[in-house]
C-alpha cells in the first residue's frame, strides 16, 4: 500500500481581496506558509516532516470560479543509514463550485489537475546522488468548510485527493489542511 497521507497545517494566511460588479466578481490572492507531517508505510514505516510555501489565486464567483495554486516543498527523511531529501514544485489549475449556509459557513468543492516537478537526493554513507522525476500530470478532487468569524477573519478546513493513478487508488495522496485568513482591505 503506496497510499500517502498529509496533513498541512496554514500557518499564516493573509488574503487581498477585490471586489467588483457590486460584490458579485471577486479577485483573492492568498499566500499558503504550511508545515506537513507524512506518514509513510514503504520502505519501512516513518515519518517525515514538510514544509511548504506558495499561493492561491482565485477569481469568478462562490457558483463558479477559477483557480490556480502553486507550492514550493522540502521534505527530509533521515533513516538509521541514510536520508533522503526531496524538493518539490506543484501547481494546481481548476475550478471551484460553492454556496453559503447563510453569512457565516460557505463549503467549496474544487478540482482540476496538478503538475509536479520533484528533485531526490539519497545519501548513503556519505555518497548523494540526486535524480529528478519527469513532470507529471494528476486530476485532483476536493472540499473546503470556510467559517466566518468576522467580516475579515475566516477560519477553514479541507481535504483534497491527488490521484496517481485511476486503476491503483491505493497509490492516491490525500492532503488535509486547516487555517485561517486575515482579509485585507
Amino acid at each position: 500500500m503506496r497510499s500517502r497521507w498529509q496533513l498541512g497545517i496554514i500557518c499564516f494566511g493573509l488574503c487581498v481581496s477585490q471586489s467588483s460588479y457590486a460584490d458579485i466578481l471577486s479577485l483573492q490572492i492568498e499566500p499558503i506558509v504550511g508545515y506537513e507531517r507524512v506518514q509513510q508505510l514503504l520502505p519501512t514505516p516513518h515519518s517525515v516532516n514538510r514544509l511548504i510555501y506558495g499561493g492561491r489565486v482565485t477569481a469568478g464567483v462562490l457558483l463558479v470560479s477559477a483557480e490556480s495554486e502553486y507550492t514550493h516543498g522540502t521534505l527530509k527523511e533521515d533513516f538509521p543509514d541514510s536520508s533522503h531529501t526531496s524538493v518539490s514544485d506543484r501547481l494546481k489549475l481548476g475550478l471551484r463550485s460553492g454556496f453559503g449556509l447563510g453569512s457565516l459557513i460557505k463549503i467549496t468543492a474544487r478540482g482540476g489537475v496538478q503538475a509536479s516537478m520533484t528533485q531526490l537526493t539519497q545519501t548513503v554513507a556519505g555518497v548523494s546522488v540526486t535524480t529528478f522525476d519527469p513532470l507529471r500530470y494528476d486530476p485532483y478532487a476536493g472540499a473546503e468548510v470556510k467559517l466566518s468569524l468576522s467580516s475579515k477573519i475566516n477560519a477553514s478546513v479541507g481535504a483534497v485527493a491527488i490521484i496517481r493513478d485511476i486503476n491503483a487508488l491505493e497509490q492516491s495522496e490525500y492532503q488535509a489542511t486547516a487555517g485561517f485568513a486575515l482579509q485585507f482591505p
